[in-house]
């Protein structure tokens, strides 16, 4: 919303989007050549929802970015969430002029603004944004079942949700295979394991917390 007659003022804060596809999650060698980028911690926010829902990044990545020893985080802090090129100055050695020019492509060089990519997007096509959840699970202990899949109220069966216990650190994935039939369970259970997939989170009580990303 920048106003053309004003023009930009100093200290203005601006929005830049960026193609998340171009930003490098582990510190790269040629570091003067990239910009840091940085999320400021909000409330109720956890390292989960940060590294999984918002930037799509694994938890450990995220925690050696930053230096975090374990999974605490404070309202205000800044996290180091990967860095984004801004020296188009290429050394490459090849002789491919078409490798020359993928490399290009793929690179911050050829970053379209936010708007030009909504214009020449398909308008068939609909993005899905994932959900975000922390509940209570519930598994069978005495059951045998060796197949890894969930029952939970909403998200799209046949579909991926991802799990994490945040008590163990742990996370792993499984297929929703059905919606949680109404009373049936306790109101306040949000999740139905199977045993397999509450072994491979570590549960060790039948009821226990976990956070939740899926798709409705």
């Amino acid at each position: 919303k920048i106003d053309k007659e004003v023009g930009l003022q100093l200290g203005q804060q601006l929005f830049i989007p960026i193609r998340d596809n171009l930003i490098v999650t582990t510190q790269p060698k040629d570091i003067e050549n990239y910009t840091r980028l940085v999320y400021k911690v909000k409330k109720k926010e956890t390292i989960f929802r940060i590294a999984r829902i918002y930037f799509d990044l694994e938890i450990e990545q995220l925690k050696q970015n930053n230096n975090l020893k374990d999974l605490g985080l404070d309202v205000g802090q800044l996290l180091t969430v990967g860095w984004f090129r801004i020296n188009d100055n290429f050394n490459i050695s090849t002789n491919n002029n078409e490798e020359v020019e993928s490399i290009k492509r793929d690179s911050a060089y050829f970053v379209k603004t936010l708007e030009d990519q909504v214009i020449e997007s398909d308008t068939t096509f609909v993005v899905k944004t994932p959900k975000y959840e922390r509940g209570i699970a519930l598994w069978n202990k005495e059951s045998q079942t060796n197949q890894h899949f969930v029952l939970h109220k909403t998200a799209a069966i046949n579909s991926e949700i991802e799990l994490y216990n945040p008590l163990q650190e742990i996370r792993t994935k499984a297929k929703v295979v059905g919606h949680i039939p109404p009373n049936t369970y306790p109101a306040d259970i949000d999740v139905i394991l199977s045993p397999a997939t509450a072994k491979i989170l570590g549960a060790l009580d039948s009821r226990f917390l976990v956070e939740m990303k899926y798709f409705e």
